[in-house]
């Protein structure tokens, strides 16, 4: 059974996102609860998730140490990054700051980053 921590609702109010222990992360219609789409690649449960400003960029965080941004329209994984940080409580302090450097990163869709 899968368990929910983290739910963002997008800039246009129309859709939520969730992270799941399942490994992946979930975009859900707000007014009708149906699912529409599953975003996976995580290889362990995912932490948190953001939605960007614009609305078309999904941010999912993992206890893998990797983000990874998804398209939100065609659920294609744009990006991923490996974080060398060994223990949860860095993770967690860190997370925000580094899903931001990820949002302003210029590197194509199937590049991977290591940040530290």
């Amino acid at each position: 059974m899968s368990s929910v921590a983290c739910v963002v609702i997008s800039p246009d109010g129309k859709t939520f996102a969730s992270n799941s222990s399942g490994n992946c992360s979930k975009l859900w219609n707000l007014d009708t609860g149906e699912l529409i789409r599953t975003f996976s690649g995580h290889s362990v449960a995912v932490y948190c998730v953001a939605i960007n400003p614009n609305g078309k960029i999904l941010a999912s965080g993992s206890y893998d140490r990797t983000i990874k941004l998804w398209n939100l329209e065609t659920g294609q994984m744009k990006q991923h990054c490996k974080f060398s940080v060994l223990d949860r409580e860095d993770w967690e302090d860190d997370r925000i700051q580094k899903v931001s450097k990820l949002y302003s990163s210029s590197k194509t869709s199937d590049q991977a980053s290591e940040v530290n």
